[in-house]
């Protein structure tokens, strides 16, 4: 999908579609949920003391990055500190780390083989801290009720975020994403971003972080807007238009959690496809997650819905590459038309997120004689016609027949349709044609 550029090295997130989210931590233990503490009202003790035996000593970060790259992800974001306050790396300012013992450095671990690999690696950091004295939980929306003994202070927790960023973008290759959450006391501290831009110039920062929220120019700054599970107010856009900002939308394989569930409800293949194909149509970038269990072994049934949408996006993935979205240039809202930005060829793609109901669908009012009509799905070419039909009998117009609407339910249809000469909202022919 075309899409503005930042004109530098943060160029590659306009480039890299689909990627991978991970959510793993010491909350896998339990099983339930990234949240259980705050969720279940578990204190901190008996939180620290139900994941005591964490430590992966034998994680592995190749099966990971086989299988995204197997499903056509390019890019990674680990959770390197959830709202648990636990982290994932060989942090220097706090004991409450995957280290403490003599344990794993699983984002080194994980750094070096993306690296190796040439995979953009984006790294999560949750703003909210249910661990640090000096974070203000307070009770509000993703925060623990107040805590004796803490000693809340803005400057101080503060100070503390800043010097963790400053290891994660200092000791572990490059980092190209920082993927901020739950900045609750919505703080703003410009420093912050700075130092992440001088230290890893091409990375790229989310929406949920420290910038000036009046003054923000996403495009100059950098900066990301977010959609989690489709959700964004700030980003409502109408139907069947691209985005104005750089945005990712992220959403999980499991509807109810993004850590480790052990009974987990996984999304249909079919959602899943809509979803990818209305998001990176648009223009977005698309943030898929999955949840590890306490080894950071991938779930079996997460591991065959990644492989069979990787089939599904890698023969269709072509029609997101260096296109365009077409707005209203049908009638039928229900469909996607996109069309490639090489002026040398009039090649364009039809999109069908939604099941079709039939085995023609008329492109009203597009008349325009194709030269062919292929559906990547499959590979094969389709029949089309370009005549009146019974319950439209005021001109010719492209219809596309004998579609295997019943081979391929449940399946997001792209067809590859090229023609001689761009299309126009009406190509005033009047000549009734069929193939």
């Amino acid at each position: 999908m075309t899409k503005h550029t930042f004109g530098d090295e943060r160029d590659w997130f306009c480039d890299h579609q689909f990627g991978l989210f991970v959510h793993w931590g010491p909350y896998a233990l339990p099983g339930w949920h990234e949240q259980i503490q705050q969720r279940m009202g578990i204190s901190r003790e008996d939180y620290a003391r139900q994941i005591a035996k964490f430590n992966p000593v034998d994680f592995d970060p190749e099966p990971w990055l086989d299988l995204m790259q197997k499903a056509g992800m390019t890019y990674i974001v680990l959770t390197t500190k959830h709202h648990d306050g636990f982290c994932m790396w060989d942090s220097q300012h706090t004991d409450f780390k995957v280290t403490r013992d003599g344990g794993t450095d699983v984002l080194k671990r994980l750094a070096d083989a993306c690296h190796k690999r040439g995979i953009k690696l984006g790294l999560y950091y949750s703003v909210v801290d249910w661990k640090h004295p000096a974070y203000p939980n307070e009770g509000r929306h993703h925060e623990l009720p107040r805590q004796d003994g803490d000693t809340p202070d803005e400057k101080t927790y503060l100070a503390y975020l800043k010097e963790q960023v400053r290891e994660l973008c200092t000791n572990y290759g490059t980092v190209s994403y920082i993927w901020w959450d739950m900045n609750v006391p919505q703080w703003e501290d410009e420093s912050i971003h700075e130092m992440i831009r001088a230290l890893q110039p091409q990375c790229v920062i989310n929406d949920r972080g420290f910038h000036n929220r009046n003054t923000v120019n996403h495009w100059q700054d950098g900066i990301i807007a977010t959609r989690e599970r489709d959700y964004n107010a700030a980003l409502s856009e109408a139907e069947n238009t691209a985005a104005s900002l750089p945005t990712e939308s992220c959403d999980s394989l499991d509807q109810l959690s993004w850590g480790y569930k052990t009974d987990a409800d996984y999304y249909s293949l079919s959602y899943l496809k809509q979803n990818i194909a209305q998001n990176l149509a648009r223009g977005n970038n698309y943030l898929l997650n999955v949840g590890p269990d306490v080894s950071g072994v991938i779930p079996p049934e997460q591991v065959i819905l990644l492989e069979e949408l990787g089939k599904w996006y890698q023969t269709i993935k072509v029609c997101f590459e260096n296109t365009t979205l077409l707005s209203n240039m049908t009638q039928r809202q229900d469909l996607l038309l996109l069309k490639h930005n090489d002026d040398r060829e009039h090649v364009y793609y039809l999109i069908a997120p939604e099941p079709l109901n039939s085995r023609g669908m008329q492109l009203r009012p597009i008349d325009a004689l194709p030269q062919s009509v292929q559906l990547l799905n499959n590979g094969d070419y389709m029949q089309w016609a370009r005549d009146i039909v019974p319950n439209d009998i005021t001109r010719p117009y492209l219809r596309i027949r004998e579609i295997p609407v019943d081979a391929l339910a449940g399946e997001v249809l792209v067809f590859k349709m090229i023609f001689d000469k761009p299309l126009t909202k009406q190509n005033q022919m009047t000549k009734v044609e069929k193939i």
